[in-house]
């Protein structure tokens, strides 16, 4: 009858109805797993961090790739041993007496100290400190005695180390929070002067704290404007970089977040953007800055190619001088003398060189293109879908 066949109908639409409810708390369980899946997927990609010694000699933390050194202008690129229990190093930095520390994410956090032979560039394990928390991006910078891994939402952690001999001590500031969401990356201004890389809650920017005692006290804040959660590898290479250069008696801090900013970080006040000869749409990522040359160099995307831009820091407003293209995806860069720097990109396996007058002839070839990225990105979205469905 025509009831009875209505009477069918609704059991059929409501055990339809009920089976799509039904799914539903698996298909919301599985996005974690999706998004865990993304991040897994974009993790293909490999960060790299690169620093410079007085002597001009390139120190590279390429991730899996392990530690390299290199002479520069004219020598090649030397793997170097790493230490006992580690197979990747995820950044590097050079004290004032080019004592190099590295970082690694792995036994839970460690650092190592090495001295450098200047003569041939070899890196001599002093000793390796470990166990203290890093996630999701992190860095390091050490100067005089004091050194300081930023562990994102972890805090930050304090060392000493011996500025004879490069012995690395720990200290009991172990995963510091200072009230702030996280401290991607982080750079010494002096021996007791800290200038964070932070997400201050209210957007992200620079956070200077002071060490006094063993004490880390934050003094003030300068908030960018920039790119946010752009542009990042982890662990780190968080888009949010920053360095220092003391110019005719007076210090600046110089920033890559997006947009590119200096500012006083021994006095309160705000961060002024570099703005003259910036492409259209320019991302920038990384810096690096000398002082004796007076110059900056920022790196970052410029419509998805890479790009160094190389600014006079002279006159109080920055003026653009040159733009370096670079192949690869460029992760960080490092200011040599006579206006030449050094940078690597993602999953590099060397250390490039370069003048503002243009690539170094004689560099290799980097390892990855934006295409990898991409890739990346289409087979994570792929994965999303199919979860949903």
């Amino acid at each position: 009858s025509p009831q009875a066949h209505r009477d069918r109908s609704h059991i059929i639409l409501f055990q339809r109805q009920a089976r799509i409810i039904s799914s539903l708390p698996i298909t919301i369980m599985m996005l974690p797993l999706a998004f865990l899946t993304l991040i897994l997927l974009l993790q293909s990609i490999e960060g790299t961090n690169v620093a410079i010694s007085s002597t001009g000699i390139a120190i590279a933390a390429l991730d899996s790739a392990g530690l390299a050194t290199r002479i520069l202008p004219n020598g090649s690129t030397m793997t170097q041993s790493l230490p006992i229990g580690l197979s990747s190093v995820a950044d590097v930095s050079i004290d004032e007496n080019d004592f190099v520390f590295v970082f690694s994410t792995q036994l839970s956090g460690t650092v190592c100290g090495f001295t450098l032979d200047a003569e041939n560039g070899d890196l001599d394990e002093v000793n390796c400190l470990s166990g203290f928390g890093v996630a999701p991006f992190s860095g390091v910078s050490a100067l005089g005695g004091n050194l300081i891994v930023s562990g994102g939402t972890q805090g930050l952690t304090h060392f000493t180390y011996n500025t004879e001999s490069g012995m690395l001590s720990p200290t009991s500031t172990n995963n510091l929070q200072l009230a702030v969401v996280g401290l991607p990356d982080v750079v010494m201004v002096t021996p007791t002067t800290i200038a964070f890389s932070a997400d201050l809650s209210v957007g992200f920017g620079n956070l200077i704290a002071t060490i006094a005692g063993g004490t880390v006290t934050p003094v003030r804040q300068f908030p960018i404007d920039g790119s946010g959660f752009s542009n990042f590898i982890v662990p780190a290479n968080f888009a949010l970089v920053s360095d220092v250069a003391d110019i005719d008696g007076d210090t600046f801090l110089y920033t890559a977040h997006g947009v590119m900013t200096v500012v006083d970080p021994t006095q309160n006040g705000a961060v002024t953007e570099i703005t003259n000869g910036v492409p259209s749409g320019f991302q920038a990522l990384t810096v690096s800055v000398s002082a004796m040359d007076k110059r900056a160099y920022f790196g970052g995307l410029d419509s998805g190619n890479s790009v160094v831009l190389v600014y006079d820091i002279s006159p109080s407003n920055p003026v653009l001088v040159d733009t370096v293209p670079v192949a690869g995806r460029i992760t960080s860069v490092a200011a040599a003398a006579n206006n030449t720097f050094a940078f690597v990109v993602d999953d590099g396996t060397s250390v490039e060189f370069a003048s503002a007058m243009g690539m170094d002839p004689g560099m290799g070839d980097p390892t990855s293109s934006s295409s990898e990225v991409y890739l990346n990105y289409v087979w994570a979205f792929a994965f999303i879908v199919i979860v949903m469905l």
